[in-house]
């Protein structure tokens, strides 16, 4: 669930992600001041935000759905469900909400 801030590069990429997480955190009621693209929960930003321009944006019917997987040692993921447990409120935290 955790890891690096974005990876984009070009200034056009940076602005179209920024304005697309302030929509989202708007539209949420998050904290605005928090910035989404650097946060080590970036990737649930990102899908939050596609969330946001698929439902409400487009009216299409659209869902988040989070799969969580235990022993994955490609990726060093958790191998107890509890581990996975504490990420929740950690998530909010870091994206203001």
């Amino acid at each position: 669930m955790q890891g690096p801030g974005s990876n984009a590069k070009s200034r056009r990429s940076i602005n179209s992600i920024v304005e697309s997480f302030g929509e989202t955190q708007r539209f949420i009621g998050a904290d605005e001041s928090v910035n989404w693209l650097a946060s080590s929960y970036y990737r649930y930003a990102n899908r939050l935000a596609r969330l946001f321009l698929l439902r409400e944006l487009n009216g299409l019917p659209a869902y988040l759905v989070m799969l969580y997987f235990l022993n994955d040692t490609e990726q060093g993921g958790p191998s107890e469900v509890a581990e996975w447990g504490g990420s929740y409120p950690k998530r909010g935290e870091c994206l203001g909400n």
